[in-house]
């Protein structure tokens, strides 16, 4: 029982550092016709440098047009997961898992 409250612990502090770290850098903005899971999977893997798994579940090929101004990464994965209808947890401080 002890070891599983330290791992909920543990795992929180590493939500909070990949969140954190998603946050973190110059507000940019988010402009696209086509948004989808695979868009935000590149950009936060080649910007930020934590790799996204996407479940084989999700339908990839969904997208939004998209139009954030001056936010953070964060924001824009909070934003597309939701219009999506999908969700994310963070796996370790270098792997967030997309699923629905």
């Amino acid at each position: 029982m002890f070891a599983m409250q330290s791992f909920g612990f543990a795992h929180a502090d590493v939500t909070h550092e990949v969140k954190d770290r998603l946050k973190q850098g110059n507000k940019i903005s988010f402009r696209f016709n086509d948004n989808s899971i695979q868009t935000a999977a590149y950009l936060i893997q080649h910007e930020k440098g934590i790799k996204v798994i996407i479940d084989q579940n999700v339908d990839k090929k969904m997208s939004f047009p998209i139009n954030l101004r001056d936010q953070s990464f964060l924001t824009y994965l909070d934003v597309t997961t939701q219009r999506l209808g999908l969700r994310y947890e963070v796996i370790d401080t270098k792997t967030i898992r997309v699923y629905q």
